[in-house]
Formats: structure tokens, C-alpha cells, sequence
């Protein structure tokens, strides 16, 4: 009888272990299924998140009609556009020159010096699939895009003269100043002097602009 009760308690003693070791097992399983399970959900919304995300920022309107909000949808057309157009990346982001950049962006007539549209196009996440290889390193990129190419940039993260400085170089940019020449003084040869007094005759020279 007592080797019956010995054997009857290692048994029962072995079912809890192995009942322990299952109990374990099946929490492990619940916690991976429970992480795979919100990563695949996360996943899944994601994108729907940042198309919202995106869509709410292209949405913004600028008081100034000047300038025009655009989406990731649309840089890639802009930046193959045959056209000349001027596009502003901002980030406002911890922009410490996005105050002024408001202020022109919302007053209520158009800003002299800058064309009639301005496109501004404000990145949400990672913007080097929309941008390219554009090598976007500064908080405010104001680019001259023409015939699908980018011509100039003014880029900067603060303005030290206000948005004056941002006009004059936007400006430059599409009416770039051609440097006048110096004139130069071209010694005029002498010729043959058929006149009675060939000796009484001045040499001169003259002045041309090349």
C-alpha cells in the first residue's frame, strides 16, 4: 500500500509539472500572437493613418491665394513639369523661420516680387521617395523647377532679414542679374593719311563695350 501512495504522489507531482510547463507555453504563445497580431493591425492602418495625416496638411489653406498647398501625390508631377514653378519644402517642424514664413503665407494681399503661385508642400514622414534625390537639408527649400529639372535653390532655417531677404533671393533666382561688362579701351590703328599734311593728324583711340 505504501509503494502504491509513493507512486500515486510522483505521478501527481509529475502532472504539475508538466500542466505548469503547458500553462507557461500557452501564456508565451498569447504574448507572440498578441505581438504579431497588433503589428500586422498597425501594419495595416498605417497607411491609412499617413494618407489622413497628409490629406488634413493638403487641406490647409493659406490666406494669401499666393500659395498653394500641395500632397505627396503631387511632387511627382511638379518635379517632371515642363513649366517653370517655384516649390517651397517646409517643415514646420521645429522651424525656427516658420513665424515669418506664416505670416506672408496668411496676409491679405498677394507678396511683390514672388510669382502668382507658389507651391508649398509640407512633409509628414520620411520625404526622400517624394523628393527624390533632391537632398532636402534644411527647413525651408524654396526650389526653381524648369523643364523638370531644378535650376536653383534658396534654402535656409531662419531668415536674418525677414521675409524681404526670401523675396529678393526667390526673386534672383527666376531674374538672375546679368553682370554688365567693364569697358575696354581698343587702340585704334593707325592708317594711311593721304591728306597734304600727313604730320599735323592726332592719333586717337576710342572706347568699345564688349
Amino acid at each position: 500500500m505504501k509503494a502504491n501512495t509513493k507512486n500515486s504522489g510522483g505521478l501527481q507531482g509529475q502532472l504539475l509539472t508538466v500542466l505548469k510547463k503547458k500553462k507557461t507555453i500557452a501564456i508565451i504563445v498569447v504574448v507572440v500572437a498578441s505581438l504579431i497580431i497588433g503589428k500586422i493591425f498597425v501594419s495595416m492602418y498605417r497607411e491609412t493613418i499617413r494618407e489622413n495625416q497628409i490629406e488634413s496638411v493638403a487641406k490647409v489653406t493659406f490666406k494669401n491665394k499666393q500659395f498653394k498647398n500641395v500632397k505627396d501625390s503631387d511632387i511627382k508631377t511638379m518635379l517632371a513639369s515642363k513649366d517653370q514653378i517655384v516649390l517651397a519644402v517646409i517643415d514646420p517642424t521645429d522651424n525656427k523661420g516658420y513665424t515669418e514664413l506664416e505670416k506672408m503665407f496668411n496676409q491679405n494681399k498677394a507678396v511683390e516680387g514672388l510669382p502668382n503661385t507658389v507651391y508649398v508642400y509640407q512633409p509628414i514622414y520620411d520625404s526622400k521617395k517624394s523628393l527624390g534625390e533632391l537632398k532636402i537639408d534644411k527647413k525651408n527649400t524654396f526650389l526653381l523647377i524648369e523643364q523638370g529639372k531644378e535650376k536653383k535653390r534658396f534654402a535656409f532655417d531662419t531668415l536674418e532679414n525677414g521675409t524681404t531677404e526670401l523675396v529678393d533671393q526667390v526673386n534672383l533666382m527666376i531674374n538672375p542679374k546679368i553682370p554688365q561688362k567693364k569697358p575696354v579701351r581698343v587702340e585704334k590703328k593707325e592708317e594711311l593719311d593721304f591728306s597734304s599734311n600727313p604730320n599735323g593728324g592726332t592719333h586717337t583711340s576710342e572706347v568699345q563695350f564688349e
